[in-house]
């Protein structure tokens, strides 16, 4: 206890000097989706293209205008999200970096560390053969009954939110917790192997990797991220229903987004005969991603196998329940270079024009603002997307006068205020329903 006690002294006088150590667990020897991993994506395009047939309504200061609503068929993406019926809460908050919250995260992360390597040492101090079975087959049991708890956990975290007990940035903190912890138990598990490959345990261990895998995502990893300090503070769109969670953020040139489905878990699903199966129920939901798919890679044992695509567009990782035979948690990034939002909206007001293409709810907005006068890009223009009278500020425009957002999840205004202070407001932005996968039956 008292080489732990050094450890958290060390870690909190790290931590208040600015200097927040990065989580994430590290992976399992099981294969890894390359699909997640994609490229650095190209700076956004710097010019305003409108498709031929997109939706356009221009309004003048002053002026008000009905604005018609097309399906949204950018890119033909389509996204899993939280199912219109069972949404109970949407939400678009700024989110900010959390000393007290950051020290907790490090010292659980460390505490997991030792007690990984006290495990291991449990099983290899055995005085024979029969005790180091025993005692590995204890291990990977207490593993399978943290599992079970970390299911539990996940689903009062997303009813607790559903129903207004947690505010956007404790649930954003406990979904990374439950992350932080899975992993832990992915590198105890793998600190195990070779005992359990001795041992007959091997398919139970991989089976468990797997389950373990999907407590992770990469909009969780940002908010770790965000709260530990390691990124600029950033909004985070949240949406929760029905036992079912979406989270979306912006990072760094691509639009990022996770959801989970838990409906679609059925925990008792057996296995498939072949990988083939899962990459099958994948491309039925995700179609016109499949078709431009560029790099695949798949793998999976037991009741889930995941399935990673990348096109030059983004990725796409599906997690694939045996059980249901459908795509019950979703990993997706676009490039925003690649994104061409087609429905758009445009104002004039005080000598700016703002320009806002929109998508769905949750997803990607383009805000540009111009001169109205000389048609030139305005840097430094602070844009804020407001429900109601609330308002979050969601970024500044580039020289190219372009900042991108995310759309919340009721009518909203964007506004931009330059120096001056000049003031231009978009108003009644109305998201639509996002394109769902097509292996949905409800």
């Amino acid at each position: 206890m008292r080489v732990l006690s050094l450890i958290v002294v060390g870690l909190l006088l790290t931590l208040l000097a600015g200097a927040g150590a990065s989580t994430g667990g590290a992976s399992a020897s099981v294969p890894v989706i390359v699909g997640e991993d994609i490229l650095g994506a190209p700076a956004a395009e710097t010019n305003i293209q409108l498709s031929p047939d997109a939706d356009a309504s221009v309004i003048q200061s002053g002026e008000t205008a009905d604005v018609s609503v097309q399906a949204n068929n950018q890119s033909g993406n389509r996204v899993l999200s939280v199912p219109s019926a069972e949404l109970e809460q949407t939400s678009l908050d700024r989110h900010h970096g959390n000393l007290a919250s950051a020290i907790d995260s490090e010292v659980t992360r460390v505490s997991n560390q030792i007690n990984a390597v006290a495990v291991v040492d449990h099983v290899e101090s055995a005085p024979n053969e029969d005790e180091r079975e025993i005692r590995t087959l204890d291990a990977v049991t207490q593993i399978e009954q943290a599992e079970v708890s970390l299911n539990r956990r996940q689903r009062d975290a997303i009813q607790a939110h559903s129903q207004g007990e947690l505010t956007d940035s404790e649930f954003l903190v406990e979904m990374g917790r439950i992350a932080a912890r899975a992993n832990s138990l992915r590198d105890r598990l793998d600190a195990l192997r070779p005992y359990t490959s001795d041992f007959g345990l091997e398919t139970r261990r991989i089976n468990l990797e797997f389950r373990l895998q999907t407590y992770d995502g990469p909009v969780r990893s940002h908010a770790e991220d965000i709260v530990r300090g390691n990124t600029p503070a950033g909004p985070i769109y949240v949406e929760t229903g029905g036992g079912s969670v979406t989270m979306a953020a912006m990072i760094d040139d691509q639009y990022v987004r996770e959801t989970f489905r838990g409906s679609r878990w059925e925990r008792s699903g057996e296995t498939f005969d072949s990988l083939r199966d899962a990459e099958n129920i994948t491309s039925r939901a995700y179609p016109e991603t499949w078709a431009k798919q560029t790099n695949r890679e798949s793998t999976g044992s037991g009741g889930i196998f995941r399935v990673g695509v990348s096109n030059p567009e983004g990725s796409l990782t599906t997690f694939v329940g045996t059980g249901s035979n459908q795509v019950f948690k979703e990993h997706q990034r676009f490039n925003l270079a690649e994104l061409n939002p087609d429905t758009y909206r445009v104002v004039t007001e005080e000598g700016l024009e703002a320009t806002v293409m929109y998508s769905y709810r949750g997803g990607p907005a383009r805000v540009a603002i111009r001169d109205s006068d000389t048609g030139e890009p305005i840097e430094g223009v602070v844009v804020t997307v407001g429900i109601g009278a609330r308002a979050t500020t969601v970024g500044v425009t580039d020289s190219s006068g372009l900042v991108w957002t995310l759309e919340p999840g009721e009518t909203y205004r964007i506004q931009g205020v330059a120096d001056g202070p000049s003031v231009v407001r978009v108003d009644e932005i109305e998201p639509r329903e996002p394109t769902t996968p097509d292996d949905s039956s409800d």
